[in-house]
């Protein structure tokens, strides 16, 4: 009787939380839509709403993380990257979207954003089942350079998450039919693939033209890049200082105001062309300014 119970109040939790929130959600809430009539109950099992909220990740996750182990166990010394894929997914849209009635997908989406649960989540998601998974899958992602691979594994782990959440909930809102769903599963473990296996951007020039780089720090441009070294023995001058303001301004790196002008290819660093000489730079004006106020004040302190 006390099983059942205890039970009882886990699934309300982990509905109550997956339709609400965790902060939509009080032991008073668990208690009342369980039935039950003693307002301590759920205190007494959990001890508090930290206690329940533990203890829905626990039983839910341990025989999700056992079925990953015996997929894992049938697929020999070398897995391919779908088989992997399949094995970290398929436990889960079996507790969740290949079921006819489910929360955990939400609930878990719902903790793993709450900082007074990340951890608990992240915890339960690094389980020996996972961590086998992770490092099958970085030994066959070897082409990816070593950040890259860390970055796929965690995004696709993220994705899968939503999508499980999103597939429950049209689930049940009849968006998505109980017949629909392996085809569903399958199409999701074709794009975790995807994402795992494609080319890496980490090392390539993109990310000068957004002006990113990998860590998310502006990539060097201009008059930066002469500062730390990495363009040597080259003076500065006005068509620099406009690349360097263009750069600022939202324009490509590289393609200076003048170059724009006067249709000239991007990024040359020839002599200026009459286009340049026609439409001086930011720099140019600047600096004629400056000349001029010395000039007006040279003057007035000699007169």
């Amino acid at each position: 009787m006390a099983d059942g119970v205890r039970e009882e109040l886990l699934a309300v939790a982990e509905r109550l939380v997956a339709t609400r929130g965790i902060g939509g959600t009080s032991l008073r809430d668990v208690q009342v839509e369980s039935g039950q009539r003693n307002k301590s109950v759920v205190q007494y099992y959990f001890g508090s709403r930290d206690g329940l909220v533990r203890a829905v990740v626990e039983a839910r996750m341990g025989p999700i993380n056992h079925r990953r182990l015996v997929l894992l166990a049938g697929l020999g010394p070398e897995p391919s990257v779908r088989a992997l894929v399949e094995a970290f997914v398929a436990p889960l849209a079996e507790q969740t979207v290949l079921a006819p009635r489910s929360f955990w997908a939400r609930f878990l989406l719902q903790a793993s954003f709450d900082p007074s649960f990340r951890r608990l989540v992240r915890e339960s998601l690094s389980a020996a089942s996972f961590r086998a998974v992770w490092v099958a899958l970085a030994a066959r992602l070897g082409q990816l350079p070593e950040p890259a691979r860390q970055h796929r594994v965690e995004r696709m782990v993220e994705f899968v998450l939503v999508a499980l959440a999103s597939a429950e909930e049209a689930r049940d809102e009849g968006r998505l039919a109980l017949g629909e769903a392996p085809g569903f599963v399958a199409d999701l473990v074709a794009m975790c693939c995807g994402l795992l296996e494609a080319p890496s951007g980490w090392e390539t020039s993109g990310w000068a033209a957004t002006g990113l780089g990998p860590s998310g720090d502006r990539a060097l441009t201009g008059t930066a890049r002469r500062r730390t070294g990495d363009v040597p023995n080259r003076p500065a001058s006005g068509e620099d200082h406009d690349e360097e303001e263009a750069t600022s301004s939202g324009e490509h790196p590289g393609v200076g105001r003048a170059a724009l002008a006067g249709g000239g290819r991007p990024g040359a660093r020839g002599a200026p062309g009459p286009a340049h000489r026609a439409a001086p730079g930011r720099g140019d004006r600047r600096r004629r300014a400056v000349h001029e106020e010395r000039g007006q004040r040279h003057h007035h302190r000699h007169r």
